[in-house]
């Protein structure tokens, strides 16, 4: 199971070997000096070194630089300083051409805004014709050039606004888009998740614990599965009214594609669940390969499974667990093709 965490002391050998295996690459700037041990040290220490790890092997490497020189330069818009600076970004060769580093830096500028930087700014190699590509689908400017270690650099910059960088929609409705979801999100799924009645059928109650970690679980699916639980946003006003996606879930041991939703109580009974769980249907025939769709929850969720049921899924059968007594299943079948 893929996910990015923050890099711990127990990493740093995987991190040197992974910087290692990058050394020599077309266009790479590092040699043996850089990036040392010492760099991994000071990484450490600021909490600026993420990591990708697929089990618990690291296949990728990303950090917050903090380099005066660069910083320097004269060609970043001092009105958008501070500026983070991401450095450091490494993959794996055997995982490389599978959309890794651009997880990684979707993550990387994640933390810069948590962090409360106002812009990100960067160089890369003039010549590195797949790093600039992928840079120009960010939206990010080039906004100078120079000459360091030995190398022509294009200065890369862009400023991190809320409606540039976090608004990721990923389907709209008539009412409603679905983006996903990040930490600022904390406030409007807390409304959502610790409210007794709405979660009334879940086997434990959420705390601030848990919500935070829902939301990270949802952030890592996106960068492993490519889905996960997006955020449910009134297209009028951009307000999160609760959350809907698809997941995998182990359904009587098996891992199924399930259709989930949680819709904050005042916006209930106005169709939203059900036009948020239609939209994540048809976007999972048309962007996956799985033959079938599953909702699934407690027995006497009457409402859940009625949702599920005005999709066009229909009941598949109930079984018994420890979670829920009875778990309800439903299902609905990938439409016949001609």
């Amino acid at each position: 199971m893929k996910k990015i965490v923050l890099a711990t002391e127990n990493d740093r050998d995987q991190i040197l070997e992974l910087y290692q295996k990058q050394k020599g690459e077309e266009y790479c700037p590092w040699d043996e000096d850089y990036p040392s041990d010492e760099t991994t040290s000071f990484d450490l220490s600021r909490d600026s070194l993420f990591v990708m790890k697929d089990n618990d092997k690291v296949i990728a490497a990303i950090s917050i630089e903090l380099d005066e020189t660069v910083d320097n330069l004269d060609c970043w818009n001092k009105s958008l300083f501070p500026g983070g600076e991401l450095a450091r970004v490494a993959v794996d060769p055997s995982m490389q051409s599978r959309g890794i580093g651009r997880q990684m830096m979707e993550y990387g500028i994640g933390i810069l805004k948590e962090r409360g930087y106002k812009s990100i700014h960067f160089l890369v190699n003039k010549y590195n014709i797949k790093a600039i590509k992928c840079y120009a689908s960010f939206g990010f400017n080039v906004v100078g050039e120079c000459f360091m270690y030995d190398q022509d650099f294009l200065c890369y910059e862009k400023a991190l606004r809320m409606e540039e960088m976090e608004q990721k929609i990923i389907l709209e409705t008539d009412r409603l888009f679905l983006r996903e979801m990040n930490m600022d999100d904390f406030d409007a799924l807390y409304k959502v998740l610790a409210d007794k009645d709405i979660m009334q059928y879940y086997p434990y109650i959420f705390d601030e614990k848990r919500v935070r970690d829902w939301i990270e679980r949802n952030m890592n699916r996106y960068c492993e599965n490519g889905f996960g639980l997006w955020a449910v946003c009134l297209k009028d006003t951009g307000e999160m009214i609760g959350d809907c996606g698809l997941t995998l879930q182990n359904i009587e041991g098996e891992i199924l594609p399930e259709i989930g939703y949680h819709i904050r109580a005042d916006h209930q009974h106005k169709g939203y669940a059900k036009e948020a769980a239609a939209a994540v249907r048809d976007w999972a025939f048309s962007n996956t390969d799985y033959p079938s769709l599953y909702s699934y929850c407690k027995y006497t969720n009457i409402g859940s499974y009625k949702t599920a049921e005005s999709i066009g899924m229909h009941f598949e059968k109930e079984y018994p667990d420890d979670a829920n007594e009875i778990t309800h299943v439903s299902v609905i079948h990938r439409p016949a093709t001609r």
